[in-house]
């Protein structure tokens, strides 16, 4: 559905569209790789009914669309951040302790790691395909950097400090000038020339 399209529909469907593709993305942000456009439409319908319900409920009270308008937008928000936080954890321990199923919902094991905020990341180690490795021995130390700490992407590509690199050949290069007055010092690693990650977390 293009733009000019929804401004067409009538305002119940622009608050059910609108709200709920706004829950949908916070609530699976980082959890929407190869998305079917099934799992799109019903996630834009279920987080945007709720929306609705206060849309509809609440505009009677005032002659303008704009407030319950920004209201149902605000709603379909916060239920997005509670099933983001708690509600789909929940959901999905209740199924695994009534012996339904195991599954949690998230495509792919990279997107399960990276995305759990109930994790800090400490250390990593990413072994190459040429056989060195780069590592970051304290990954805190750069939570202020321009870039914090380390960064990926859902295709599984990584971007951190380097505070050692360990050759083919054995030899060790240690990096002390990360971090000087002509800025953070952050090393790129795509996909295709990585072999393996070992990553160390604290629980928050």
């Amino acid at each position: 559905m293009e733009l000019k399209d929804l401004v067409t529909l009538p305002e119940q469907l622009q608050v059910v569209f609108v709200s709920g593709y706004l829950g949908y993305s916070l609530a699976y942000a980082g959890y929407r790789d190869n998305e079917r456009k099934e799992d799109l439409l019903y996630g834009v319908l279920s987080f945007g009914i709720f929306g609705f319900i206060f849309y509809d409920y609440f505009r009677k009270y005032f002659s303008s669309f704009l407030i319950p308008g920004l209201g149902a937008l605000l709603v379909s928000i916060l239920v997005a951040i509670f099933w983001r936080k708690y509600g789909k954890k929940l959901f999905c321990k209740a199924l695994h302790r009534a012996a339904i199923s195991n599954e949690d919902g998230i495509r792919t094991v990279w997107s399960r790691i990276t995305q759990d905020t109930t994790i800090a990341p400490t250390q990593i180690v990413v072994h190459l395909k040429d056989g060195s490795k780069c590592e970051c021995d304290d990954i805190d130390r750069f939570h202020d950097a321009s870039i914090p700490s380390l960064y990926t992407d859902s295709e599984g590509s990584i971007a951190l400090y380097v505070t050692k690199k360990t050759l083919p050949n054995g030899e060790v290069i240690e990096y002390s000038q990360i971090r000087s007055g002509w800025g953070d010092r952050i090393t790129y690693i795509p996909k295709d020339q990585i072999s393996s990650v070992a990553i160390r977390y604290l629980k928050r």
